[in-house]
């Protein structure tokens, strides 16, 4: 019987070659994960706050004893048309800047006026409320009316406005850039000093960088003089 012919060692099963890792990898990176990548490697539209130089507004912050506070909203800025607003009166009326009548408004916004710094700031500001003819200045917190008028009968208050941001459907604080949103103080308004010229556009604005810091008076009076 005839048998076939034997096999001889070069007809031998070839030796595997060892795979090619990168070629692999290159393969699995199919298109829609390509896509995918360069997707996650764009800069995120606006950039990070803080990091790089993309056009992300800063954060609105102030500090409450050196911690820092976030507050919700954009301050206001010089320039700018003053936002509306409707704020309650010690009598419960109502107080819109139409109400100026063609005179300023200085905005004295503070957290409660049962606090010194902010009972400071109103004695303060009615002190140069006295000889300021063409001016109204409108001391606003989230403080009860009925607080704010407690207040300005004891201490004798009685050439500033007080008007309160309590109502629920009030935007004021976010309008303006001033509502904390975070911190001891979270709800409450911070500290600042706003003037609104006869043509109603912002003419003048600082948060106080420090809430248990007192405004700057001189230089919100001399804002004031060229407003």
């Amino acid at each position: 019987m005839k048998t076939g012919p034997s096999s001889s060692p070069a007809e031998s099963v070839p030796e595997k070659v060892p795979p090619d890792r990168n070629r692999d990898r290159k393969q699995k990176k199919t298109k829609p994960e390509a896509k995918i990548i360069r997707f996650l490697q764009q800069p995120i539209p606006g950039g990070r706050p803080g990091k790089g130089k993309g056009n992300a507004k800063m954060e609105n912050k102030t500090k409450f004893q050196g911690t820092p506070v976030s507050v919700a909203g954009t301050f206001v800025t010089p320039g700018m048309k003053a936002p509306d607003f409707s704020l309650t009166k010690e009598d419960l009326s109502r107080f819109t800047p139409a109400d100026a009548k063609g005179k300023k408004l200085l905005l004295n916004i503070f957290p409660s006026i049962d606090t010194p710094v902010c009972s400071a700031s109103v004695r303060k500001f009615n002190e140069m409320a006295a000889g300021m003819d063409d001016t109204l200045v409108l001391c606003i917190s989230r403080d009860l009316p009925f607080a704010q008028s407690r207040f300005c009968a004891a201490e004798g208050i009685r050439n500033v406005i007080t008007l309160s941001d309590f109502h629920y459907a009030s935007t004021f604080g976010k309008d303006y850039g001033v509502l904390m949103t975070d911190g001891p103080l979270s709800g409450l308004l911070a500290r600042a000093v706003v003037i609104i010229d006869r043509e109603g556009k912002i003419a003048y604005s600082d948060m106080v960088s420090e809430i248990v810091n007192e405004p700057d008076y001189d230089r919100a009076l001399a804002a004031l003089k060229n407003a």
